[in-house]
């Protein structure tokens, strides 16, 4: 063994324990929450019923969307699922594949490009809990993983890619579109970049990997071609975007906890970043060093130049940030270390790794009081059932004061739990007002637009005209109310939505949080008195 891989010798078996360790979050409370998982697993119970004959109710409401998406990976496999565990651990499975599929693709491809020369494959651990898991982008952090994986793949197949290997690439590809087209550009600037610096037969390789992308190619293509133009969205200033990148808190926004130590860790990964940069020039770097460089200085072109959206993505700075580092630590993977400082940035990498998972750990134990709460208060409403959830607090206070959800929106669509072994209408919905999911509102009854324009209902419940929408496009027979406060109750606009909700009855208010099911009085035939936006 070559002296600079001493110390590799038992990385498989902490990376494998690291993993391990990273799923306990997931697995250690009955109801692991993200802000967008309820929603997926909702949708994907409607999609299982439509295919087995019992979806009748739902067709009232929703239609297929026929045309391929992206984000549709995360509904195929949990229909999937469905048919052998329940939503919950349907979830709970797709959120660990995700996760050990981002962990997993970085080994690859750090192993691949830096030749184990260092322990950095256990700082991705920390990255697995980046905000775009707390949202609940499971297609996301899929398709990282997979277009890592793949592109690993393919630089030790690239001599060879014909035949089985190239149907491999073409099925990866096109797997990869289903998930994310981060995840396809992550993918091909990795595959072309690393084709271009072979210096030879360079032509022969870039035809072969177009050949093996063109499933991929095509589809996105159609997905651009066909999919709606959205406003544009400018960039945040340049100061904020390089104070994200600094401190990571638009990575690890849960806990006090969290922030700390993502300003710490911040500090080491920079840290390392600049020794790595300085030993390029005393030592002169392999060749392919320029790949994980080149693929750092796309993602920040493309992070200070893009809008806060892209391609129908949302949050598209904070899932930059994320790969911004992960390619630094790939650019760190070739400094020059000796044996010494190969173990401390080991230990430091399994030190963050452990605080990280400890400290969510202790914010899932009072997420899941909540949690609780949303599930018994769905008992109190009956099958067939139109409910319009309305949150009008974004993050939660424990009942000891302590901010729970710092900086993520966990608690968006928890109401989408209460369906188990029920059909119900869920008005927060918002998958099917994308456009990019297997299922769309109808047109008649769509409440993104009839009942709170674009993303009212989760930013503004209180403009919502209940009585309009109940009088003239469907009958809300139950809402769920929670986060009411002093605060809410001085906003100009509650006494008119208070009116409103004078046709309902209170039926039930959970002990800790205050989470409250309001049951309509009246006729569903009728409704009061309401005027439109």
């Amino acid at each position: 063994m070559k002296p600079a891989d001493r110390n590799i010798q038992w990385e498989p078996r902490l990376f494998g324990l690291l993993c391990v360790v990273a799923l306990l979050p997931v697995w250690l409370y009955p109801g692991f929450l993200t802000a967008d998982g309820p929603c997926h697993v909702y949708n994907a119970g409607i999609l299982y019923d439509l295919l087995h004959g019992k979806g009748a109710f739902y067709t009232q409401y929703y239609e297929l969307n026929t045309s391929p998406e992206p984000n549709w990976f995360s509904h195929a496999f949990l229909v999937g699922a469905l048919h052998m565990v329940s939503g919950a651990v349907a979830e709970k499975i797709l959120i660990s594949l995700c996760l050990l599929a981002f962990a997993v693709g970085f080994r690859a491809l750090l192993h691949r490009l830096a030749e184990h020369r260092s322990l950095l494959s256990l700082w991705i651990f920390p990255f697995l809990w980046q905000a775009a898991l707390l949202m609940g982008f499971y297609n996301y952090m899929a398709s990282i993983g997979m277009g890592l994986g793949l592109a690993a793949w393919y630089m030790g197949h690239k001599e060879a890619l014909r035949g089985r290997n190239l149907f491999i690439m073409a099925l990866g590809g096109t797997l990869l579109f289903f998930m994310h087209l981060v995840g396809c550009f992550v993918l091909l600037a990795l595959c072309g970049l690393w084709t271009l610096l072979q210096r030879r037969d360079i032509l022969r390789k870039l035809g072969s990997l177009t050949l093996a992308a063109s499933p991929m190619l095509v589809l996105t293509a159609y997905y651009i071609l066909h999919s709606p133009k959205g406003e544009p969205v400018a960039a945040p200033a340049t100061g904020t975007l390089l104070s994200n990148l600094n401190n990571l808190r638009s990575l690890f926004g849960l806990s006090h906890m969290d922030t700390v130590l993502s300003m710490k860790m911040s500090f080491v990964l920079q840290a390392m970043l600049a020794l790595a940069l300085i030993s390029f020039f005393i030592r002169k770097p392999r060749h392919t060093v320029a790949l994980p460089l080149a693929m750092l200085a796309l993602l920040l072109s493309a992070y200070f130049l893009c809008g806060s959206s892209l391609l129908g993505g949302s949050y598209i700075h904070t899932r930059l940030e994320a790969l911004v580092y992960v390619f630094s630590l790939l650019v760190t993977g070739y400094a020059a270390m000796g044996r010494y400082l190969r173990l401390a940035v080991g230990a430091c990498g399994v030190f963050f790794s452990l605080a990280f998972v400890a400290g969510k750990i202790s914010s899932f134990s009072h997420i899941e009081i909540f949690h609780k709460e949303m599930q018994e208060a769905g008992t109190r409403i009956p099958s067939r059932s139109v409910v319009l959830p309305l949150n009008f607090q974004p993050y939660l206070y424990s009942p000891q004061g302590e901010l729970i959800n710092r900086g993520t929106l966990l608690f968006s669509h928890i109401a989408e739990r209460i369906n188990q072994n029920k059909q119900l209408i869920l008005l927060d919905n918002y998958e099917a007002a994308t456009g990019y999911f297997p299922l769309n509102w109808l047109a008649a009854k769509n409440p993104f637009v009839h009942l709170a324009a674009g993303t009212g209902l989760e930013e503004e419940p209180l403009k919502a005209p209940i009585a309009y929408y109940h009088q003239h496009h469907e009958p809300i027979n139950y809402i769920i109310l929670w986060g009411i406060n002093e605060q809410t109750t001085a906003d100009p606009l509650y006494p008119e939505f208070a009116r409103q909700l004078s046709a309902y009855l209170l039926i039930h208010t959970s002990p800790v949080y205050g989470i409250r099911v309001y049951r309509y009085a009246g006729d569903h035939r009728q409704a009061p008195t309401g005027t439109p936006r």
